[in-house]
C-alpha cells in the first residue's frame, strides 16, 4: 500500500501440547503479519490496530443447539472449509483497509496494523506479541481490536446496522475503559449515524479475543464487535458473505480510523505518577 509501511512477519515456532485442552496437536510454525507506520516527533509511542486472520470450522450435528460457553470442545476436522468471513475476515479486512488509507498520511505517533494468527487455538498469535512488547519495554497507548464486526443479523431473526459493541475490562477507571469511552466519543464525533456501546465487561460470557493479553500484560486494550451475533454461523461452513455485511463492516473501520487518527495526532499522556526515591535518612 505505501513505502511507509515496515511490513514483516512476527514469527513462532510452537511445539505439539498433548495436555488436557490444547489445541495445539502438532509442530507448527505460527506467522502474525505486521506493517508499522513510523510516527514523526513520538514515534516511540505505539497504537495498535488488529484482527486475526486464522478460521476454524467445528461440526455439529444437524439439529444440534448452538455452542454454549462451558461445552466440551467438539470434533473439528482440518480438512473442511473454514470460510471464517465474519470471523474474522471481517477484521482483518479492517485491519488491511486502515493500513491502505492511514499509510497515505503522517502521524505523530506510530501506528501498528496487525492480523494475529492462532486466535482460535487460544490467543496463541496475540499472546505471544503482547508477552514480546511487556518484555521489550514498547510504549503502547491503545490497542484496538476487531472481531466479528460483519454481523448484521443476530440467531433470533433481529437486525442491526446502526450499533457497536466496544468492550474493556473492569474496574471503572481501568485504561482499557478510559479508552472505550474515548472511541464512543471519537465515534460520536466522526461518525455520529453509529452509536458506539459500551459494554462494561473484558468480553462476551465465556469468550476471549485478542485484546485479552495485551489487559494481561498491563496494556490499555479493548474489542469491537457487532451486537447481533449469530452463533449458528460461527466456526462453520456457512460464515460467508451471504451471512456478512461488507457495508457495516466499513462503518466500524470508520469508527477505528477516527479514534486512530486522533489518537496518533495527539500529545503524549500525561505523567499522573511517579516513583519518588528517598535517601536512607529522609
Amino acid at each position: 500500500y505505501s513505502p511507509r509501511l515496515e511490513v514483516s512477519y512476527d514469527e513462532h515456532r510452537l511445539k505439539k501440547d498433548e495436555s488436557r485442552g490444547s489445541r495445539v496437536l502438532s509442530d507448527v510454525d505460527l506467522y502474525n503479519v505486521v506493517a508499522v507506520l513510523p510516527g514523526s516527533s513520538s514515534s516511540e509511542q505505539r497504537i495498535i490496530v488488529s484482527g486475526h486472520y486464522d478460521s476454524l470450522v467445528i461440526e455439529r450435528a444437524a439439529n444440534a443447539p448452538p455452542p454454549q460457553p462451558g461445552d466440551p470442545l467438539p470434533k473439528r476436522d482440518p480438512e473442511l472449509p473454514a470460510p471464517g468471513v465474519t470471523d474474522d475476515g471481517s477484521g482483518t479486512a479492517c485491519v488491511l483497509e486502515l493500513a491502505r488509507v492511514m499509510s497515505q498520511y503522517q502521524f505523530e505517533k506510530t501506528l501498528v496494523f496487525i492480523a494475529f494468527a492462532g486466535e482460535e487455538e487460544g490467543l496463541l498469535g496475540s499472546t505471544l506479541y503482547a508477552e514480546k512488547a511487556h518484555k521489550d519495554n514498547q510504549k503502547i497507548e491503545a490497542v484496538l481490536n476487531n472481531d466479528i464486526i460483519g454481523s448484521i443479523l443476530s440467531g433470533n431473526g433481529g437486525m442491526d446496522n446502526l450499533r457497536l459493541n466496544v468492550f474493556s475490562e473492569e474496574p471503572s477507571d481501568s485504561g482499557s475503559r478510559e479508552l472505550a469511552r474515548y472511541i464512543r466519543d471519537m465515534g460520536d464525533r466522526y461518525l455520529p449515524s453509529m452509536r458506539v456501546e459500551l459494554i462494561f465487561r473484558a468480553d462476551r460470557f465465556g469468550r476471549g479475543g485478542d485484546h485479552t493479553p495485551f489487559n494481561q500484560e498491563g496494556f490499555a486494550a479493548v474489542r469491537f464487535s457487532s451486537p447481533m451475533e449469530d452463533y449458528a454461523h460461527q466456526h462453520s461452513v456457512t460464515d460467508t458473505f451471504a451471512n456478512t455485511s461488507p457495508a457495516y463492516t466499513t462503518r466500524v473501520a470508520k469508527v477505528n480510523a477516527g479514534a486512530l487518527a486522533s489518537l496518533a495526532l495527539a500529545p503524549k499522556a500525561p505523567v499522573v505518577n511517579r516513583e519518588i526515591e528517598r535517601g536512607p535518612d529522609r
